[in-house]
């Protein structure tokens, strides 16, 4: 019965110990770390490692013989390894998320052949809120189940960074018979408009992005590109391709006013037209 009370006492302490790093960790973190989401990283990491630490402390307080039993767990967790690969490789993609800041939920990452907006990430896999094909950034509301172990071997691009200037692309092709200086006064709109949205933009954006933006101004990449080649693939003529680079989050709205701008040119000006040939 002594036996017991020891243990329960020793069981009370190892928890007071753990809650107590626990609540010292979540001071430090709320003090020293104001991005939330490298805080929910840290976070979720330290309860983990108390976890194991806790299932640790009951089997060296609560069963006898305790060397025994490592050896016993060791020879379980080779056998372990050989038939459960797949898990244990999971599991080591979970850590390699968490440790080296990959993603974390709510971002919008692409991985190999899968992307979409991360909903949640488990110790064996994570679940991204799929995205759509057409509409670049927009939910499908089908949820996919990746296994961790992909993140070892394919790339990874994570759209939702403070500092992410992605390229976008938009592809308009005029027909042979349309006048190539009513095109140039359509980029030169194009150009214009771009510009103006981008400058209204700005101001909502983070002191990060605005810094990422003064540095691709200086760049000289800042502004749309254009250029004009001959579409020898259907549909046949003239084909505008504009390049520019955006938030994420604007990249809709950009492509939108490209295209409205088009569509009135085209619907305003006789002198051009789209190729509709299939």
């Amino acid at each position: 019965m002594n036996e017991l009370y020891i243990n329960l006492i020793k069981t009370l302490s190892a928890v007071v110990f753990l809650l107590l790093i626990d609540f010292v960790a979540e001071l430090l973190l709320v003090r020293n770390i104001k991005d939330k989401k490298k805080s929910f990283k840290i976070r979720v990491g330290t309860r983990y490692v108390l976890f194991f630490c806790f299932l640790f402390f009951m089997a060296k307080i609560w069963v006898e013989g305790f060397g025994y039993l490592l050896t016993f767990v060791g020879v379980i967790s080779a056998a372990l390894t050989i038939t459960q690969k797949e898990y244990l490789m999971n599991f080591i993609g979970w850590l390699i998320i968490m440790w080296r800041s990959l993603f974390t939920e709510g971002d919008y990452i692409e991985i190999g052949k899968y992307s979409g907006y991360v909903k949640n990430i488990g110790p064996l896999y994570f679940s991204l809120e799929e995205a759509s094909e057409l509409i670049w950034g927009d939910k499908t509301g089908r949820t996919i189940k990746i296994p961790n172990s992909l993140v070892a071997n394919n790339p990874i691009v994570n759209f939702t960074l403070d500092r992410a200037f992605i390229e976008g692309k938009c592809f308009f092709t005029f027909t042979f018979a349309s006048a190539l200086d009513k095109i140039q006064e359509v980029i030169e709109e194009i150009d214009r408009e771009v510009d103006q949205l981008l400058t209204h933009m700005h101001s909502g954006w983070t002191k990060k992005q605005q810094q990422e933006f003064e540095h691709l101004k200086r760049l000289g990449q800042h502004k749309a590109h254009f250029l004009l080649r001959v579409q020898q693939d259907r549909p046949l003529g003239i084909q505008l391709k504009v390049r520019y680079l955006s938030l994420r989050k604007d990249q809709k709205s950009i492509e939108d006013k490209i295209a409205s701008i088009v569509m009135m040119n085209v619907n305003s000006q006789p002198e051009i037209a789209l190729s509709l040939s299939t």
